[in-house]
């Protein structure tokens, strides 16, 4: 059962919130629509109700995940440096497994101060991990949002975001949608579920060729300083059309 303070804090509500904006379905007359519409979702936990946790769960989960037949892994989530993390992810790649990881919500540079798994390939000359920073709604580098062109790889809208809740009146539950929410939490599921529609078109193409595909057709503004613009926004702002 959920404490009263779990309900009042609503971590419990995150990966809901993700796997919305990834695929809830749309023309059904309830709530939202994600991305894609047509795709199974593989909701694994990897941290608890208060949103504390460490990187045990996180490398399970990436291991079943790999196991049960996953193309895309979305990790809205952020730690530390982790040798089992690098290894998994790096054995994702090497099964062709897309993985699309959150830069985090510190304000920070990446460079100075590394988050992973977005920085999980920082300094390597093969793309494994597509990083994803936030923008608000006027195309500009959320405050929140860490950013870093060694682990940034793409942006997308992550303020003022709207999707689904854990819904379960049985709990006391009773709210099926809101708004409102902020974090790069929020514009990676939107990379993802890009990269999905990706590999609905192209059921062959693994994670080098999804990556290539997603990171040469973004949306960008010509920079005055194209190394300043790529250490905010990497290779600009996610285009799904």
């Amino acid at each position: 059962d959920l404490t009263k303070k779990e309900k009042q804090d609503g971590f419990f509500n995150h990966g809901t919130l993700v796997a919305g904006i990834i695929g809830a379905v749309g023309h059904n007359k309830k709530d939202m629509a994600g991305l894609n519409w047509n795709i199974r979702l593989m909701n694994l936990k990897v941290l608890s109700n208060s949103g504390a946790g460490d990187y045990t769960p996180l490398v399970r989960a990436l291991e079943y995940a790999m196991d049960n037949g996953a193309d895309i892994i979305n990790i809205s989530a952020v730690g530390t440096d982790s040798i089992d993390l690098k290894h998994t992810i790096d054995k994702a790649y090497e099964k062709g497994i897309v993985v699309v990881a959150a830069a985090g919500n510190n304000g920070n540079s990446l460079k100075t101060s590394p988050l992973y798994p977005a920085c999980s390939d920082a300094g390597s000359k093969v793309q494994k991990v597509l990083g994803v920073s936030a923008i608000d709604e006027a195309h500009r580098l959320a405050t929140f949002s860490n950013y870093g062109s060694n682990c940034v790889d793409i942006t997308a809208p992550g303020v003022n975001m709207g999707s689904l809740l854990r819904y379960a009146p049985s709990e006391g539950l009773n709210v099926a949608y809101s708004d409102g929410w902020n974090g790069t939490s929020f514009s990676t599921p939107l990379v993802s579920g890009a990269a999905a529609l990706i590999k609905a078109v192209q059921p062959e193409w693994k994670a080098p060729q999804i990556y290539e595909a997603r990171l040469e057709n973004t949306h960008k503004t010509p920079p005055k300083d194209e190394k300043s613009y790529k250490y905010v926004f990497g290779a600009g702002l996610l285009q799904v059309e």
